[in-house]
């Protein structure tokens, strides 16, 4: 077996993480039984931990903490003190922790969307609690996922009252931590459909809306965290300008990285695993590598439903750690290429070519952009981006021919 390349693993492990589910999942589908042997919460955390791996998310329903299986108070704590234990003895820390608000019946038409107060109010004390174990597992983030809160019949919920009642639960979650104290924050993690046939946060600009609707202070507690290419992808569009509008608005929580094939169903490959779409995944790293570059790397994708032997978890944790550090190296290494950095001078520039700032002087602002002309033939002319030379060079470095 050719052995992994250390040297492009290195540099981004220590900002690496993995969901537990990624190493749970047994490689049914649908369509499909298990093609893997079942694994452990417990088995993951300490494989990770042989890994190198410094992180790990859990998923309430995965691990043994759903309240609504296991409403037993003192189960569900003799469980995480058994995580914790296993998390101490492994080094391996928790990032994020999810509860699961899609899987149960109750949810089946959503959770903090339902029409039904009683489940909208079950559905907030399950993020209230865990918020309540994130902080106990020492974890910065926990991720609202509402995979159920969408609709097939639209009839069934008025829209506009679905975005305020998804407002209404965050902004309980924010008083909430702020009240008890807690270092923890929130992300909502976008996805367009599946398993709703029209989910309500679909796209990153949906999330970032939900948060713009929040108090201020509330705001401060929000991030969003995309996961690329799958749910980009899945609706057809671009992963890079998602990831851009979330970098501007200062609303990047961390990453979940996977493979996809544009317009599929969730596939929820490895990264640059299958047909996932080569250039998108640099442009990724590009974004990452230019605007932050210790972003949280998650991986949240599975292993191919076609490996069923023993090695196939370890073989998907080192080949996703050493494809984003492929991608991350060939990210930094095309922006330092004197050729290409001279065809980029100016690509992050702002501003309109005037001295007065707007800002500052609106009045002085609107003077110069009425009297500074310049001939349109002249403008016309002045106009060259090169962008199909700079294409060309990404493709020759993409296939190591730069």
């Amino acid at each position: 077996m050719v052995p992994y390349r250390e040297d492009l693993i290195a540099p981004i492990i220590g900002q690496a993480s993995f969901g537990i589910w990624d190493l749970l999942n047994k490689g049914s589908d649908t369509f499909g039984a298990a093609t893997r042997e079942g694994f452990s919460a417990e088995d993951s955390i300490r494989l990770l931990g042989m890994c190198g791996v410094p992180h790990v998310s859990l998923h309430d329903i995965d691990v043994g903490l759903d309240p609504w299986t296991t409403p037993d108070p003192r189960a569900l704590d003799k469980r995480f003190q058994e995580l914790k234990a296993c998390l101490d003895e492994s080094g391996v820390k928790v990032w994020m922790y999810t509860p699961c608000l899609f899987h149960h019946a109750l949810a089946r038409a959503g959770s903090v969307t339902s029409n039904d107060a009683h489940v909208r109010r079950m559905s907030l004390q399950k993020i209230l609690l865990a918020a309540d174990m994130a902080d106990a597992f020492g974890a910065p983030w926990i991720t609202l996922w509402l995979g159920r809160d969408g609709a097939e019949i639209d009839a069934l919920i008025d829209s506009k009252t679905a975005y305020q009642r998804i407002a209404d639960a965050v902004q309980v979650a924010c008083s909430y931590i702020r009240q008890r104290g807690y270092q923890v924050k929130i992300s909502l993690e976008p996805k367009p459909n599946e398993p709703r046939g029209d989910i309500f946060v679909s796209t990153v600009g949906t999330a970032v809306a939900i948060i713009n609707m929040l108090p201020e202070a509330d705001r401060e507690l929000l991030g969003v965290n995309p996961e690329l290419l799958q749910h980009e992808g899945m609706a057809g569009l671009n992963a890079y300008h998602a990831l851009g509008q979330l970098l501007a608005a200062d609303k990047l929580a961390f990453l979940h990285l996977g493979g996809q094939t544009p317009n599929r169903y969730d596939q929820d490959h490895p990264f640059l695993g299958g047909n996932s779409d080569m250039k998108q995944s640099m442009y990724i790293m590009l974004a990452i590598a230019r605007h932050k570059p210790d972003c949280t790397l998650e991986f949240d994708c599975h292993p191919f439903r076609t490996e069923g032997g023993t090695g196939a978890r370890e073989e998907f944790i080192m080949g996703n750690l050493e494809a984003a550090g492929l991608m991350m190296a060939k990210a930094k290494s095309f922006l330092a290429h004197p050729e290409v950095a001279a065809l980029l001078d100016g690509t992050m520039e702002r501003g309109f070519g005037i001295d007065a700032d707007y800002e500052t002087d609106m009045d002085a602002f609107l003077q110069q952009i009425a009297t500074k002309r310049i001939k349109m033939e002249d403008a016309v002319n002045a106009v060259n981006p090169q962008a199909q030379y700079l294409d060309r060079l990404l493709n020759l470095h993409l296939t190591g021919s730069l």
